[in-house]
């Protein structure tokens, strides 16, 4: 192991929690009651709520994807909040019970403060279960030990700390009576819900439509609660938890306006707030253009600028077709309507994309340095020399108050849902000392010990400080793959090879994008040796050498001879090249090479044995002293004879579209099973958001027919699945891949889908070596994550 520092950049910061609603029969009163409970928790300005129904819709899973909640739960309702949304619930269950007037009092009491059952139970419990399985939550094992399973209308009893207990700021949101419809529902997710039993003010009246509409565009309280000073801050405002929004590799937002009145607009409109950073839910059909141009100058545009509208339930053509009739009926305009610039577009939502990523942390504890010595291992894994020292930020209590630290660093870990607990922990960590996990492109741990803490327990006794592990690429994927093994192929072997002699994977990359690797190509037979000057290169048993006179001659306009005599200084140095002699033998005539380092004046033939003297007869030309040669290392010999500088290729554009051009990358691996390799990979590249495995290729297609063709995408399908990779990677050197191969993609990924597979998405890469560029399979460009 060699020892170095790793640059840490350290956050604090409140739970993100995703939280499953009822929906029963009046999801938005349901809606409502869950968003309140959240109002109250320190950290729901960072959440989001989700009616169970719409938890599967496709619309929902992009998005979905990119939100990385620390905790996925239940609402659980208490008594008091459902017989308020329901008057004369607990009365009725009484009555039901045959309950005397005598404990009438104690019963009432009693189903007031307990959890409500509701008919949606079953459902959420299988959501929640199923949504924790595929994101991974903050867990110690894959038993599912997990930290938090539940929210309810009371946050003090639960391990979440509440808003309160951080601030005794007063605060607002909308009262949970008042929220009977979409319009009252898209301000409340903007503010937050008061919950039931707060002293009813002047802002306890009832509504009109009209004023929610109002409220939601302007996004200001004294529409609707002109009795809540103006220095009053939400529940749902950053501030009012001490925190603040920050943005990690984002330079603008483009601003996300949700359509629609169905429960998936409400969660989508949700999510593109947490994730996209600037979106508003306006849900009504009559929509006017000045209400849209007010929402899109208070989320940061302007009128010149375009903004995306989107929708869970509503088709592209319903959407293009409303906001145009609201565009075209906006009034007055001065220029010529046919001329103007529609400054929206419509965007589905599974091609919302922002680069970067959003983050409510502590406003007092957010990117601070906390370099530390690391210990890196032969696979390039870092594992923390010293455990993280435990602190309190300024702010906050370690006794009342729980939060998130949030660790990242020049070394990216993708969100993966099994890079948690033991694959992030030193060898000899205790796994249950807290609650650690891959998030927000490092690591992220809660801020306390899970395991036994003794009464009166000491600061650094009461609180966690995990030895941490960075795991290499290579160390993610064979967690990824488990019970199947992750293995080099031959061709990664080799490349490895290559790596080492250069110094890093990097300068190979750097190696196969330049005139470096045509250079180097003319070890290899063909037309380009042959061309070269006679007696200027050898054509041996073991691979053909080169004389400087041939190097000198190789054409490569760009590279004076002084530069070219610079590199192969250095490759000789770093044992790409080796140099030598070409030497024949007395007792058989067979040349070899001999490298520097084994030449002597009597020396023995590689051959025979026989012993040989150093003198003219032994060499060639020239006569009078004989000629240093240079041998190319079988390794790199063979990665060229084997294409292989379009995997190279492939990296190093990913690698440089990446947001901070943050990435790890691994050359080829094999998935093995009960022994046996079933499919190989070119290359994986792991970024802050995702995981990238991929296939290179000179050529314009996979295999030579259809039949192979189906057969080795079906194969690197399976492979991305039992990798949990999120997209899979088509490059090619070519402009563009066959039509029909494309065709059977398309076939099989849509098939797949139908199957309720996990599909990675497809991304092609063209004109590698060249202009590489990115497109989705329909198409549209893609942006590195």
């Amino acid at each position: 192991m060699t020892s170095d520092f790793l640059d840490l950049h350290s956050f604090v910061r409140p739970p993100r929690l995703l939280v499953i609603a009822p929906q029963v029969t009046d999801w938005i009163r349901w809606s409502a009651a869950a968003l309140g409970a959240l109002s109250q928790v320190w950290g729901g300005c960072a959440s989001a709520t989700l009616p169970v129904g719409s938890v599967g819709h496709p619309a929902l899973g992009a998005v979905l994807d990119k939100l990385q909640p620390d905790h996925i739960v239940a609402y659980q309702p208490t008594g008091a909040t459902v017989d308020a949304l329901f008057p004369g619930t607990i009365e009725r269950v009484l009555a039901k019970q045959g309950i005397d007037a005598s404990s009438h009092a104690h019963g009432v009491e009693a189903l007031r403060t307990h959890y409500w059952p509701t008919a949606d139970d079953a459902r959420i419990e299988e959501t929640v279960a199923r949504l924790r399985g595929r994101y991974g939550v903050s867990r110690i094992d894959r038993e599912n030990h997990v930290q938090c399973a539940s929210i309810s209308d009371d946050a003090a009893p639960s391990l979440l700390t509440s808003l309160s207990a951080v601030t005794d700021q007063p605060s607002w949101g909308v009262p949970l009576l008042q929220i009977s419809s979409p319009a009252a529902l898209s301000f409340a997710i903007q503010v937050g819900v008061e919950q039931v039993g707060g002293e009813p003010g002047e802002g306890s009246t009832a509504h009109s439509e009209a004023a929610w509409r109002k409220a939601t565009v302007a996004g200001e309280k004294a529409l609707l609660r002109p009795d809540v000073p103006d220095n009053i801050t939400s529940l749902l405002n950053p501030a009012t938890g001490l925190c603040i929004r920050v943005s990690r590799g984002r330079y603008q937002e483009t601003p996300v306006i949700v359509l629609g009145d169905q429960p998936e607009d409400f969660a989508l409109a949700q999510l593109s707030h947490q994730v996209h950073g600037s979106a508003v839910w306006l849900p009504w059909e009559d929509l006017h253009w000045h209400q849209v141009s007010a929402a899109q100058q208070r989320l940061g545009g302007h009128l010149q600028e375009t903004f995306r509208v989107t929708s869970a339930s509503l088709a592209p053509e319903t959407l293009q077709a409303r906001m145009d009739a609201c565009w075209e009926s906006r009034g007055w305009v001065m220029n010529d309507p046919a001329e103007e610039r529609r400054p929206y577009e419509i965007t589905v939502p599974a091609d919302l994309s922002t680069p970067g990523r959003s983050l409510v942390v502590f406003s007092s504890a957010w990117d601070q340095p906390k370099p530390i010595p690391v210990e890196e291992s032969q696979d390039g894994s870092l594992t923390a020399s010293l455990r993280m020292q435990p602190e309190v930020p300024a702010g906050l209590d370690p006794v009342r108050h729980r939060w998130q630290v949030c660790l990242t660093a020049p070394h990216p870990l993708p969100p993966h849902r099994r890079l948690f607990a033991k694959a992030l922990l030193a060898p000899e960590q205790n796994t249950y000392e807290t609650f650690v996990r891959a998030a927000d492109g490092g690591i992220t741990y809660w801020s306390h010990r899970w395991d036994f803490v003794p009464a009166g327990a000491s600061l650094a006794g009461s609180l966690a400080g995990p030895r941490l592990s960075w795991p290499s690429l290579t160390a993610t994927l064979s967690t990824a793959a488990e019970p199947h093994l992750v293995q080099p192929s031959p061709a990664g072997k080799r490349a490895r090879v290559a790596q080492r002699l250069l110094g890093s994977r990097t300068e190979l990359e750097v190696m196969a994008a330049t005139d470096r690797w045509e250079l180097l190509r003319h070890w290899l037979p063909g037309p380009k040796r042959e061309a070269l000057p006679e007696h200027s290169w050898w054509e041996l048993k073991a691979g053909a050498v080169l004389s400087w006179t041939g190097i000198a001659a190789c054409q490569a306009p760009a590279w004076s001879v002084e530069d070219r005599r610079a590199q192969v200084d250095t490759w000789t140095a770093q044992g790409v090249l080796r140099r030598g002699l070409v030497l024949g033998c007395a007792s058989c005539p067979i040349y070899e090479f001999y490298p520097l380092d084994e030449i002597r004046q009597h020396y023995a033939c590689r051959r025979c044995g026989s012993s040989n003297v150093l003198e003219q007869q032994r060499w060639k030309l020239p006569l009078e002293e004989p000629q240093w040669y240079y041998e190319l290392h079988p390794a790199v010999a063979e990665l060229l004879t084997n294409d292989g500088n379009y995997p190279l290729l492939a990296t190093r554009h990913l690698r440089s579209q990446a947001p901070a051009q943050s990435a790890l990358v691994t050359e080829e691996f094999e998935l093995v099973d009960q022994g046996e390799a079933y499919v190989e990979f070119d290359f994986a590249v792991a970024t802050l958001d995702a995981l990238y495995v991929g296939e290179a290729k000179k050529r314009n297609a996979l295999a030579a027919n259809a039949k192979a063709t189906k057969r080795e995408l079906n194969k690197l399908l399976e492979g991305s699945r039992q990798l949990e990779a999120t997209h899979l990677v088509l490059a090619t050197a070519a402009p563009a891949w066959k039509e029909t191969m494309l065709a059977a993609v398309k076939d099989q990924v849509h098939g797949d889908l139908r199957a309720g597979k996990n599909t990675p998405q497809i991304v092609l890469l063209t004109t590698l070596g060249t202009t590489p560029t990115l497109t989705r399979l329909d198409g549209m460009p893609f942006a590195v994550e």
